[in-house]
């Protein structure tokens, strides 16, 4: 993505040409997206992955996106246009968007980010990776939020907390012999 350290997914978003994202919280939690004319209405006209996996809950009867993926944890992401999009699942009226995270670098085992801003604002991003036999592990655990920057009329907080906490496995299975 070229762009360390950002966690709102609108400014990354706003980037790719044809792509555009209608705001909702201000923070980039649960953007509304939408490609070259199709609606930005809960994404819902567009296919969301995460690694190549709909995140949708049901992306077939309900495709409206609730979910999304965190940013700050998010490495690179793969937007597809127009025909191109449509192996990638039922709603690619406008296209499809992969969000690609993190693998496993067992050149660099242990990761720790931390970044402190203004109006409260923290993200502490810290993962590890090893091997064993043939199975390499991935676990992953960020947390950020910010204490908000607007006020509401009557009190009441604006900010946000976040953590997710992720566990990869990959296993590669012996290929079995042309002939027995």
């Amino acid at each position: 993505m070229g762009d360390a350290g950002l966690t709102d997914l609108n400014q990354i978003l706003l980037k790719v040409p044809g792509l555009y994202v209608r705001e909702e919280d201000g923070f980039g939690l649960r953007p509304n997206i939408g490609i070259r004319g199709a609606t930005s209405e809960r994404s819902q006209k567009i296919t969301l992955m995460e690694d190549g996996i709909l995140i949708t809950p049901a992306p077939y009867a309900a495709p409206a996106a609730y979910y999304i993926p965190t940013a700050a944890k998010i490495v690179g992401i793969e937007v597809l246009k127009g025909p191109s999009a449509i192996n990638h699942g039922p709603h690619t009226v406008g296209g499809a968007i992969n969000f690609l995270s993190r693998s496993a670098d067992l050149s660099k085992p242990l990761l720790v980010d931390i970044e402190l801003g203004r109006f409260g604002s923290h993200k502490v991003l810290a993962a590890a990776s090893g091997k064993i036999d043939q199975t390499t592990v991935l676990g992953q655990v960020l947390s950020y939020g910010s204490k908000g920057f607007k006020s509401v009329d009557g009190g009441g907080e604006t900010g946000f907390n976040r953590q997710d906490f992720d566990l990869k496995l990959v296993h590669v299975w012996p290929t079995m012999p042309d002939h027995f």
